[in-house]
């Protein structure tokens, strides 16, 4: 077995129309130890609520909005 561990992180403001499927394409990564941070930076649109709906799948971080490498840290 491989001890790999994989952190996926996104990174988001306002992209609610393509949270869903990054979301679902992290998720779907086949490494054995991973975690999905998503990061939203302050979103306005449905985005917070898309992420809110995968409850412990996912680490959720939302935060005021700071930019993109703001997210990023």
């Amino acid at each position: 077995s491989n001890p790999l561990f994989v952190s996926i992180i996104i990174t988001n403001y306002n992209y609610g129309n393509f949270l869903k499927h990054s979301i679902e394409s992290a998720l779907a990564q086949d490494y054995a130890h991973k975690e999905v941070l998503v990061v939203d930076d302050g979103s306005t649109d449905q985005s917070r609520d898309i992420i809110k709906s995968y409850g412990s799948q996912i680490i959720a971080v939302f935060k005021s909005n700071g930019g993109q490498g703001s997210a990023f840290n």
